[in-house]
């Protein structure tokens, strides 16, 4: 008996939605690790939560940037990063 097949959209759409409440992949994957659809879903996930990471990161200030911001990429009011 074949595995059911499940569309690459539904699977980062999972994936995505998964990083909301997980950090762990291990955790998060509903598929056997080792078939194509957890290494998709892997992907997906860790760029997803490395995206949600870095955006909670950056400086929010909206102040204009100094020259010793933009050299040493660092807020100098709130001491997050800021984007080049």
């Amino acid at each position: 008996m074949s595995e059911p097949v499940i569309s690459v959209e539904r699977i980062k759409r999972q994936a995505i939605d998964a990083s909301l409440r997980y950090t762990e992949v291990n955790a998060a994957c509903p598929y056997p690790f080792g078939t194509e659809a957890a290494r998709v879903f892997t992907a997906e996930f860790t760029r997803a939560l490395t995206l949600r990471t870095a955006k909670a990161a950056q400086c929010q200030c909206d102040l204009e940037l100094c020259q010793q911001e933009l050299d040493t990429g660092r807020c100098m009011a709130c001491g997050k990063a800021v984007l080049p």
